[in-house]
């Protein structure tokens, strides 16, 4: 499936899951982390969405796909083991000009989901091109085996402070980072003294001005 990456904001928005078995089971909880509010529709669930449902996380409709599903929906995900409903709901969104992901085939969907890598503040995604979800499954497991600490350490400190030295009028903020990023992960690896000092010597080689940025309490 050729497509354009991108990450979707969907904090407050409307998002309708058709199905709920074992793969719309997968996509519940980073939808919730996302801040969507969830709408699933099916007459039977699984027990975690039940769950989800009782705690108020999601709203559950125990019933068929209905027509008027999908309004004011901003997404919609069709995961059912029926392949004609999914055609329905994907028909259904199109028409609605609503963006759809098809789980059982991607391709007649707007979008494919790809397997995900969460550590903290950072997020990989693995998009194969189609060659399975076995082997995004694969390799998402390959990196959540081998991914150095210190990118994690690095992506939150970056999230930290980033916006106060985005503020600041003085130095070569571009360079700065350019140079704090080809250190990673070794340079976040160490004791939060030694990194605190590191950043001080980094913000001092580009004319940077860290005047009343605590490192230390970001890392």
């Amino acid at each position: 499936m050729k497509g354009f990456p991108v990450v979707f904001d969907i904090s407050g928005k409307s998002v309708v899951v058709v199905g709920a078995g074992s793969v719309a089971t997968r996509r519940i909880d980073p939808l919730i982390r996302g801040g969507a509010a969830v709408i699933v529709v099916a007459p039977m669930a699984s027990e975690k969405i039940r769950h989800r449902a009782q705690r108020g996380d999601l709203q559950w409709e125990q019933r068929a796909f209905e027509k008027g599903d999908l309004d004011g929906a901003t997404l919609a995900l069709a995961t059912t083991d029926d392949g004609e409903i999914n055609q329905m709901v994907a028909r259904r969104a199109r028409e609605r000009k609503i963006p759809v992901g098809v789980a059982d085939d991607p391709s007649r969907g707007d979008f494919a989901i790809p397997a995900r890598v969460e550590f903290d503040h950072l997020r990989l995604t693995v998009d194969t091109g189609g060659a399975g979800p076995a082997i995004s499954a694969a390799l998402r497991r390959h990196l959540e085996k081998t991914l150095s600490p210190g990118w994690q350490r690095g992506a939150r400190l970056a999230r930290e402070i980033r916006p106060l030295i985005a503020s600041r009028k003085k130095g070569n903020i571009t360079e700065f980072w350019r140079a704090f990023a080809a250190a990673l992960p070794g340079a976040c690896e160490g004791e939060a003294e030694a990194i605190a000092t590191w950043i001080e010597d980094l913000a001092t080689r580009h004319g940077v001005d860290l005047d009343g940025i605590d490192i230390a309490s970001s890392l």
